[in-house]
């Protein structure tokens, strides 16, 4: 690490003298009083280790704050898959509300004008001609619309949007960029009628699922929560899934911060393993054997490049293994709520009697988990996991069944509706 000057507190006041090293400190712990010729440290304030890196040439051991909280990040990019059989309509959904807001968009017309008319001004700012600026501008915008193509497997050239690949940056929290993450791999997991419920709410749909009232169906979608019609199931609907997600309409791809259905959920939680896997792959060495090198200070001096660089990558892996951790704690999850629905449904097994429950249920799951989460134990799950299964899945099943409830009622209010259209 560093250092650029240090502090002495003597009689006669401060004195700041360079030296080689100046600590980074917490800057909660930083106010404190000091005795005459102690060592002051500095904040750099809380950053990620990748910024502590590339911005001041060293990265943190422990790079936590006072409350337990790590700001190390990793960068991940999302795409949709060239070979989606869905990939047209997908991508409509994808790149929705972002037209224009990108040079490789709607031919980049507005970009291109906006290059041309800043770099005229600044030539004749510096005295240069105007019109062989404009020209120049052009030409690179027009080569930027032809970075943004790719060939298809075809042979023929397509246009890729710049907004087709999302970039996240994503740490060990539940914050905005984990609920984009989370929102855009339910996108990618949606199967076909999903994917079309989500793009579009048919008006006449809104009128006959709310019962007339509109307000319940507005202040739900606005809050990105599900909207079930009253004829489909979250685990036997069309959709395969839920048809919790039909009724409700979705701004972006970034919109959808609760769990459409089951079915989906645990795609979602597959994909989010699979994309971990891989961003772990594309490294050299593996966590555990990071942490191995770290302990050899022979190998790995102590503020030197060489274990700044290693501390910066260890912390990337540790966000891609909690990430993996949670998607494997939501779908064992999701296999109870499935079991519960299925009993709740009626369902039968192999043997024709019907499904009951050997293994605890859902209640008894979080119980186990926050119990462990409180005590610290080895087995303890990080408390956003844990939340995320007891609120975001419990809020899920909830759903489910109740739907599912629903439907039984009316069943056996009317068990055949199309008796009265004969």
């Amino acid at each position: 690490m560093q250092k650029v000057a240090s502090l002495q507190c003597g009689a006669n006041g401060f004195i700041l003298r360079p030296t080689s090293n100046l600590h980074h400190l917490n800057p909660n712990d930083s106010l404190q009083s000091i005795l005459a010729g102690a060592q002051v440290y500095d904040s750099y304030g809380q950053k990620c280790n990748h910024r502590f890196l590339l911005n001041y040439g060293f990265a943190v051991e422990d790079n936590r704050e006072v409350d337990g909280f790590c700001p190390n990040e990793v960068p991940l990019e999302i795409c949709v898959p060239p070979d989606d059989p869905l990939y047209d309509a997908r991508m409509a959904f994808w790149t929705r509300g972002e037209d224009g807001m990108h040079a490789g968009t709607a031919g980049g017309g507005v970009s291109a004008l906006a290059a041309a008319v800043a770099a005229a001004s600044a030539g004749r700012d510096r005295g240069q001609d105007p019109t062989a600026m404009v020209e120049s501008a052009l030409k690179a915008a027009a080569a930027a619309r032809e970075r943004n193509h790719h060939l298809s497997p075809g042979g023929g050239s397509i246009p890729v949007q710049t907004s087709s690949v999302k970039r996240v940056r994503v740490c060990v929290s539940n914050n905005e960029n984990t609920r984009t993450l989370f929102s855009m791999l339910r996108v990618l997991a949606c199967n076909e009628i999903e994917l079309r419920a989500i793009s579009s709410t048919p008006p006449a749909q809104h009128h006959s699922s709310i019962g007339g009232d509109c307000s319940n169906y507005v202040s739900r979608a606005l809050l990105g929560l599900a909207n079930a019609g009253v004829g489909e199931s979250a685990s036997g609907g069309a959709s395969g899934g839920s048809g919790s997600s039909s009724s409700t309409f979705y701004r972006t791809c970034r919109d959808i911060r609760h769990p459409l259905n089951v079915r989906n959920e645990k795609a979602a939680m597959m994909l989010l393993i699979e994309i971990m896997s891989k961003a772990l792959k594309t490294y050299p060495t593996s966590l555990a054997q990071d942490i191995l090198d770290l302990v050899n200070e022979s190998a790995y001096p102590r503020f030197s490049n060489k274990r700044h660089a290693k501390i910066q990558v260890r912390g990337e892996k540790e966000v891609l293994h909690h990430f993996a951790q949670w998607a494997k704690a939501a779908l064992d999850v999701l296999e109870v709520i499935e079991l519960e629905l299925a009993i709740e449904r009626g369902d039968v097994g192999a043997d024709g009697a019907p499904l009951r429950r050997d293994e605890p249920g859902f209640d008894y799951l979080i119980r186990v988990m926050e119990d462990e989460e409180s005590s610290g134990g080895d087995n303890a799950l990080h408390h956003t996991i844990v939340r995320y299964c007891a609120d975001v899945l419990g809020s899920l099943r909830r759903e489910e069944i109740k739907i599912m409830r629903r439907i039984k009622l009316i069943s056996a209010r009317d068990p055949d509706p199309h008796e009265h259209n004969n």
